[in-house]
């Protein structure tokens, strides 16, 4: 799952993910995955095209436009 980052930045990026995740329920929505790419001067407009591609790839589309960490790491990549 790591893609290449190091403990250290798993750790930082799981420690922004939770921030968004304030439910604790392992997804963050569109819109604060949104939020995080621009604050990470990324564009969010290919975050949701590759999460689109990647869900539908896996059969898995969430019609709730959520992300699970697994997945924002992927993104992140």
């Amino acid at each position: 799952m790591s893609g290449g980052f190091t403990e250290d930045e798993i750790q930082n990026l799981r420690d922004i993910f939770d921030l968004f995740d304030k439910e604790k329920t392992g997804r963050i929505d569109m819109r604060d995955l949104e939020a995080i790419m621009t604050s990470l001067q990324r564009d969010p407009t290919e975050a949701r095209l590759l999460l689109n591609a990647n869900q539908e790839a896996a059969g898995s589309l969430d019609e709730k436009q959520s992300v699970s960490f697994e997945e924002f790491i992927n993104l992140m990549q």
